[in-house]
């Protein structure tokens, strides 16, 4: 004696999300990662480079921005130079001589 209201034994019965519910689910979370990612980097990434850069110039702006005058020809006479012990002003920082020369 069968009953007519069995499922058949070759088709397993469904069970679970349609395929396109599945799939809606996993580009939402797949969004929410990337929002996230974005979020963290865009607040580490800047203070990573300024660490970086800070580093580079000894933690000084001063220090930066006298990088060219202090290699050029005139570094001994540069104020910016001098100021920062980085050579030996004989006319002084502020002189015209010093300031010309730069």
């Amino acid at each position: 004696m069968t009953t007519e209201n069995s499922a058949s034994p070759t088709t397993p019965a469904k069970s679970g999300l349609p395929a396109w519910a599945k799939k809606a689910i996993g580009i939402a979370v797949l969004l929410v990662v990337l929002v996230l990612a974005y979020f963290i980097l865009a607040a580490y990434l800047p203070r990573a480079w300024a660490q970086n850069v800070g580093g580079l110039a000894d933690g000084s702006f001063a220090a930066a921005s006298c990088g060219a005058c202090c290699s050029a020809p005139c570094a001994p006479c540069c104020p910016c130079c001098c100021s920062a012990g980085r050579g030996g002003c004989s006319a002084g920082a502020g002189s015209s001589r010093c300031r010309s020369c730069c």
